[in-house]
Order: C-alpha cells, then sequence, then structure tokens
C-alpha cells in the first residue's frame, strides 16, 4: 500500500514538478483541488490515513492533527513561521513540524524594495491624490546615498542588495 501525502498547499497542489518527485518516491498525492487554501472541515477530510501533509496557509488546527492521527508524521509547512500549525497538537500526537526557513528571503526581499520606493517617492499619497480628483506631486527623496540601506541587518539585506542592483542594472540598460 502507497503512503499518501496531503499537499495542502495550493500552488504545490499545482506543481508538476513536486508531483513527480513524491510520484517517483512512490507516493500517493491526495492534492487541494481549490485555488485558495482548504477550510479545517476540508482538513478534517482529506487529512485521514495521510502520512505527511505539506501544509501552505490554511490553519492546521488541533481538530485537523487529531483526526490524521495516528498515521500523521510530518507536516512540512511550505514558508516560515508556525503561526498557522498548532505545534503543541503536533508535538502532542507525535507529528513533527518543519519549515523552509530563507525559502522566502527573495519575495521578501522583492517586498521590502517596493515599500522603500513606495515610502521613499510618496507613491501611496500620489495615488491617494490622483484618486481623489487631484494632481498633488510628492517629491519624496531620491534613494541612493547614505540612507538607502547599508544599515540594514538580517537575513534580507543581502536579497536587498541584489534586488537594488538589478533594479540599477535593468534601468541603466534601457
Amino acid at each position: 500500500m502507497k503512503k499518501k501525502v496531503l499537499i495542502g498547499s495550493r500552488e504545490r497542489s499545482r506543481s508538476l514538478e513536486a508531483m513527480r518527485i513524491l510520484n517517483a518516491q512512490g507516493y500517493e498525492l491526495v492534492l487541494n483541488p481549490y485555488d485558495r487554501a482548504l477550510t479545517e472541515d476540508e482538513l478534517l477530510e482529506m487529512i485521514k490515513g495521510v502520512e505527511g501533509m505539506i501544509a501552505g496557509s490554511e490553519k492546521v488546527t488541533a481538530a485537523v492533527i487529531a483526526a490524521g492521527a495516528p498515521t500523521l508524521k510530518v507536516i512540512a509547512k511550505q514558508g516560515v513561521g508556525y503561526n498557522t500549525i498548532n505545534v503543541d497538537a503536533a508535538k502532542e500526537h507525535g507529528v513533527a513540524v518543519t519549515i523552509t526557513p530563507g525559502a522566502n528571503s527573495k519575495s521578501v526581499a522583492d517586498l521590502a524594495m517596493g515599500l522603500i520606493m513606495a515610502a521613499a517617492r510618496q507613491i501611496p499619497q500620489m495615488d491617494l491624490s490622483i484618486r481623489n480628483g487631484g494632481w498633488y506631486r510628492h517629491t519624496g527623496v531620491e534613494l541612493g546615498g547614505e540612507g538607502s540601506g547599508h544599515h540594514w541587518n538580517g537575513q534580507y539585506r543581502w536579497g536587498s542588495s541584489q534586488t537594488c542592483l538589478w533594479f540599477w542594472y535593468e534601468n541603466s540598460c534601457l
């Protein structure tokens, strides 16, 4: 009998590469059929008899984990943070919980750059002015120089630096 894996993450449920890898290892896949996060009621039905779950943004509650016991052995969270998984219930049922630290660093860096640009150039204020029928030109500040990011600390500094370089390179080659 094949071991079953529930792919709750809507992104991974559509990933042909993820399906190919898991199928090649002999797993039977239970896929999220919706273009949204699964509800608790849906998870309660789908988790029965699975040994592993690839979780996305759906809430993996104590009831879901209990419904997966005793076959459920691991919940692998696509992304970082345990905030959508009841880790205490998982521990109580002997279910390992993993995350993918650093997997979203590029996305976080991209969003950080967008926010930096929006704040520096006052883009939200200009958008609001235009939506309200006005045309007030907020000049903001130019990016570059001492205040442009060399004070940043943490894992996203390098990604943001790469994104800055990409923006510079793409814009200088136009």
